[in-house]
């Protein structure tokens, strides 16, 4: 029987959106996306080896979660990038 656990922290970098025509320019630019990630778990054989069993248990906490998406705007597709900030 094995147990494990991790924890991590990792960052998307930040950027420019240049879908956005507001006229604010504070919604032009975005924040780095940032994530927390916990795991833990066992991986364990039973009786003579045979079967196997794996448990895991995961948790991640984003801050500005960064999406594409895509929406309608006078009658056509367009493309922009979301921010989602955590409250």
């Amino acid at each position: 029987m094995a147990w494990y656990g991790l924890a991590a922290k990792g960052f998307k970098a930040g950027g420019f959106n240049e879908a956005e025509n507001s006229g604010d320019i504070s919604n032009f630019e975005f924040d780095n996306e940032e994530s927390t990630t916990f795991e833990f778990g066992v991986k364990s054989s039973l009786a003579n080896g045979a079967p196997r069993l794996d448990v895991a248990v995961f948790h991640t906490q984003f801050d500005d979660l960064q999406i594409s998406a895509a929406g309608l705007k006078s009658g056509s597709v367009r493309y922009f990038l979301a921010v989602i900030h955590r409250q």
